[in-house]
């Protein structure tokens, strides 16, 4: 009776075991590093995003301000490697949503017609076309 015990104690620390590292690798599949993949990397793969970034991008960002080729301008060129408020996809989101103080860049956060899922069509158009090989 003992060994049955014994047996059956093994048994449920064994799949307790399983279940705990089983839920671990399935919180942590997807990830790199700890960093998480940005909400663009979607946008990324997919034609009619990347036109939809490239159009708000012509006729909102390029039209009054960002150039779309390298050049002397006011504002920066967004397609070299070359960041002032931080490079990352995040950073880029929170430039754009927030704006950035004490600059012409203004917030768009909750002014795009498709609101955050434009902002991030965004950055997948300025990924799409950067000079850049990683951000």
């Amino acid at each position: 009776m003992h060994r049955a015990n014994a047996a059956a104690r093994l048994f449920v620390r064994t799949v307790l075991l399983t279940v705990l590292l089983t839920t671990v690798m399935t919180a942590c599949s997807g990830l790199s590093d700890g960093v998480q993949p940005s909400p663009a990397d979607v946008f990324l793969e997919r034609a009619d995003d990347l036109k939809r970034g490239r159009l708000l991008f012509t006729g909102t960002c390029g039209g009054y301000c960002h150039p779309t080729n390298a050049g002397n301008r006011d504002s920066p060129y967004l397609f070299d490697c070359q960041w002032k408020n931080g490079g990352s996809d995040g950073d880029l989101f929170a430039s754009i949503s927030a704006g950035i103080p004490g600059s012409r860049m203004p917030q768009y956060g909750g002014k795009l017609p498709e609101r955050d899922q434009d902002i991030w069509r965004l950055i997948a158009y300025i990924r799409s076309k950067s000079e850049c090989q990683s951000p």
